[in-house]
């Protein structure tokens, strides 16, 4: 491996997956930690929060997608107290281009519906910065529309079907949401929305757009702060990094499908577009 470590040889990877919600996170961080295993890497809000809830001794290196400082998980990215570190996003900033998207795909786009998962602390609160802030400095709308469980994503769809917004974002870092991906995409395309997520791979699955961290590039650099966790590094010192690189995908399948002729200008920019 990159910096000298090999399952089996010098390292143990123990991986748990398959959380639903935010308390099947929990008890996976919970068996982490009754390993003592060296570090946890968590790589969605349900995750980081599990494992912080889990321990406070066991170095926690977060992955992408979350703004720590807005979620309270840190005081400074600076210098981060407690067993937090790793990589995180400015998602204030990240949501705009959102917006800014759905807004160049469809310049007439004035009201727009939010998919999130109100289990997560972090999707609801950015929910309510869409709503409450971002969107009126868009001169724009947004209606939070809350997912839960899978019966609530048929809910979710009769209002979003009722309510007749120009487009649709998509929080898909939850497990409900990322679930039931394909028939988010198959809803959207059916009632003519154009969509704009921050998961790359949603896109792959039917969505219209992702504006997103690359995942390549993010789970190398977590890996340096693992490996510095490993050879002793304390916390404290290790700051964590707000991510710069980031990757526009868009689906042209989806753009037919919907009527929409993405703008050469979107074209042009885009990291990958699937055709």
């Amino acid at each position: 491996m990159e910096h000298g470590w090999e399952d089996g040889r010098n390292l143990i990877l123990e991986g748990r997956f398959g959380g639903r919600d935010a308390a099947g996170f929990r008890e996976l961080a919970a068996d982490l930690v009754r390993l003592n295993v060296r570090a946890i890497l968590a790589a969605n809000p349900f995750s980081i929060a599990g494992a912080l809830r889990a321990t406070s001794a066991i170095p926690v290196v977060m992955l992408g997608g979350v703004d720590p400082v807005r979620s309270g998980w840190v005081k400074s990215l600076s210098r981060p107290e407690g067993n937090l570190t790793g990589l995180a996003v400015e998602t204030h900033t990240l949501l705009g281009k959102h917006l800014e998207l759905l807004k160049e795909v469809e310049p007439q786009t004035t009201w727009v519906a939010v998919l999130y998962s109100p289990e997560s602390a972090v999707a609801a609160a950015n929910a309510d910065f869409l709503r409450e802030d971002l969107a009126s400095r868009l001169g724009m709308t947004v209606l939070p529309v809350p997912v839960s469980t899978r019966e609530g994503v048929q809910a979710a769809f009769a209002v979003i079907a009722q309510a007749r917004p120009h487009g649709l974002v998509v929080f898909g870092g939850t497990p409900v949401l990322q679930a039931h991906r394909v028939e988010i995409a198959e809803f959207a395309i059916g009632e003519r929305l154009p969509t704009v997520t921050g998961l790359n791979v949603l896109v792959r699955d039917g969505l219209l757009m992702s504006y997103a961290h690359d995942p390549v590039e993010a789970f190398r650099r977590a890996g340096w702060y693992v490996d510095r966790l490993l050879k002793g590094t304390a916390v404290a010192e290790l700051p964590i990094e707000l991510m710069s690189r980031f990757q526009l995908l868009l689906n042209l399948r989806t753009a037919k499908a919907l009527g929409l002729t993405v703008p050469p200008t979107l074209l042009a920019r885009a990291d990958e577009v699937i055709e």
